[in-house]
């Protein structure tokens, strides 16, 4: 088994919506990066992060998963780019998407604040 330092690793985190994209980013994200040599569909039900029965008939996961991917010094400039924009995109989808969830808790806040007060609650 190969050894990897603390200083070379880094962990991503992927977090979004049901149905926004997260399992097939992560797949081209393990494609891209050599971690599979087949690019999995989640409507095929062949993604690597859809192994149990139950993910594959309802074309969602149910539990969080985790993957490794290396990223070699010597990829080609190309490689890096698409990875860094791919990367780019998921953090900008995620922050978008936090805004959003922080949005939606602050207006069910205020209703149930509404509804304490009044006394309809």
């Amino acid at each position: 088994m190969k050894t990897y330092l603390m200083k070379d690793m880094r962990n991503v985190c992927i977090l979004g919506h049901g149905g926004s994209g997260k399992t097939s980013l992560a797949e081209s994200m393990l494609f891209l990066g050599n971690g599979t040599d087949r690019l999995g569909k989640v409507s095929d039900g062949n993604t690597i992060s859809d192994y149990e029965a139950e993910e594959i008939k309802r074309n969602s996961l149910a539990t969080a998963k985790a993957s490794r991917i290396e990223i070699l010094k010597n990829a080609t400039m190309q490689a890096e780019e698409e990875y860094a924009s791919a990367i780019s995109k998921a953090t900008e989808q995620a922050n978008k998407l936090v805004n959003d969830l922080s949005c939606e808790i602050e207006k069910v806040a205020n209703e149930l604040v509404k509804g304490v007060i009044d006394g309809s609650c």
